[in-house]
């Protein structure tokens, strides 16, 4: 009886949540359409480029 409570309970919040989060993307494409959101693979790859930069600066530097 209680795992069915439980199990109840997590179904629930995971509802809520389901429901808060399309809500609260829906008014941030109402409030700010133009603002941009990153996802995984452009994130990765400006920290890639970022890194590789930050190395290349550090191989001049070292060869003065």
């Amino acid at each position: 009886m209680d795992f069915w409570i439980m199990v109840g309970i997590v179904i629930f919040v995971l509802i809520g949540q389901a429901i808060l989060w399309s809500w609260v993307i829906i008014q941030r494409n109402k409030v700010a359409p133009d603002v941009k959101i990153f996802n995984w693979r452009e994130l990765s790859q400006a920290f890639d480029r970022w890194l590789a930069e930050r190395q290349r600066r550090r191989q001049n530097r070292s060869y003065r």
